[in-house]
């Protein structure tokens, strides 16, 4: 079909409700071609049964299926949605313009043309919540969205999967939240270097997300951030666990919940203001170079009950760096490498020891790299 063309449509004139059934069976690739703009299923007040694996492709704007009304698609097969069109255009996958959807259909984003306009495998704004337990999957190297929601929450428990991204200004994001709605994931989300795992605001997680060099597994521009369960793995080169930029969050990491750093990168990172971070993960492991909590917010605080322990070979690793109030109830054991500092505070801020045992390793005097349990510039440690 040419520019703006529709494979197969069905709509409800009357607006009744009950617009019909569309129940196809295909190859799993290809199944509908549509030119740009086009869209391969329109749904209006419809059910949409994917009998098979099933392929739809677009050119530049299009999208494979659009539901709308009160249109469902409670088929958990798999569509591929297949992009060719120019190499700076864009397409989706499933738009869900419906109240309180639900998704388990796959989809797989096949972008043919290396587009870096942005593939998008589901759209959701129908307001209310989407939930999702199909899976996502995609290979570009920049704007691959899994899940993008506007004025409308997200519950998703399905598994997405996204390659690396050519550039940390362009990421791949496995749940995106373009307005003020919460995220809850129990699913595993992996992506590559200079992606992000969930980027919104509130975020409830208790899936394993797990990013690339330079990564992000959470960005979040306002809202409370819980971590209850499964774990957090970030690479190396600045990856960052959770990364909060709002005003008043409250960051809480739970017992059952789990984080692994790379070498050179955080635990948790805010420049956000008035912020309160509480960190009740049993243990983590400090690499070369990283950093468990840094925060610029010299209006927060930061309650630490994690032990931390270095286990890299060079050292200059920070348990935790930071402008505003620090009270560390947990043990640090920072002996391997050289330049460890337990408790960094700068700013003025206030850094409270309450009943944690800080050990140091050695120092590097020659070449300025010390070894510290705590240390304030601007007001004396306790």
């Amino acid at each position: 079909l040419g520019e703006g063309g529709v494979g197969i449509a069905v709509t409800d004139s009357s607006n009744s409700g009950s617009g019909g059934i569309i129940t196809v069976t295909g190859t799993g690739s290809s199944d509908i071609k549509v030119g740009a703009n086009g869209i391969g299923i329109y749904a209006q007040n419809s059910v949409v049964n994917l009998n098979s694996n099933y392929g739809i492709e677009t050119k530049d704007g299009g999208v494979g299926i659009y539901l709308t009304g009160n249109s469902t698609l409670p088929t958990s097969s798999t569509l591929e949605y297949k992009y060719s069109g120019s190499n700076t255009g864009r397409g989706m996958g499933i738009i869900y313009n419906v109240l309180n959807s639900t998704n388990g259909t796959n989809v797989n984003l096949v972008n043919s043309t290396g587009t870096t306009g942005g593939l998008i495998g589901i759209f959701a704004n129908g307001g209310g919540t989407f939930t999702n337990s199909g899976s996502i999957t995609g290979s570009s190297t920049e704007k691959d969205f899994g899940i993008i929601s506007e004025n409308t929450d997200v519950n998703n428990s399905g598994n997405i999967t996204l390659g690396n991204a050519s550039n940390p200004n362009t990421p791949n994001i496995g749940i995106y939240a373009k307005t003020n709605n919460n995220i809850t994931n129990s699913g595993n989300i992996t992506v590559g270097d200079n992606a992000v795992g969930i980027y919104g605001y509130g975020v409830s997680n208790s899936g394993n997300i797990t990013t690339g060099s330079q990564g992000t597994a959470i960005y979040s521009q306002g809202g409370n951030i819980n971590l209850t369960s499964g774990t957090v793995s970030v690479g190396s080169n600045s990856g960052v666990g959770v990364y909060t930029a709002g005003n008043g969050q409250t960051v809480t990491a739970g017992a059952g919940s789990n984080m692994i750093i790379g070498a050179d990168s955080f635990g948790f990172s805010n420049v956000g203001q008035g912020s309160h971070i509480i960190s009740n993960i049993n243990s983590v492991d400090l690499n070369d170079s990283s950093i468990y909590v840094y925060s610029r917010d010299n209006t927060g605080t930061v309650d630490n009950y994690t032990k931390l322990t270095a286990v890299g070979t060079s050292g200059d690793n920070y348990g935790i760096y930071s402008a505003g109030t620090v009270n560390n109830h947990a043990d640090m054991d920072l002996r391997n490498g050289i330049g460890n500092v337990g408790i960094y505070s700068i700013n003025g801020g206030t850094a409270k020891n309450l009943g944690g045992t800080i050990t140091v390793g050695d120092s590097d005097v020659p070449n300025s790299r010390y070894s510290i349990g705590m240390a304030e510039i601007g007001r004396a440690v306790q």
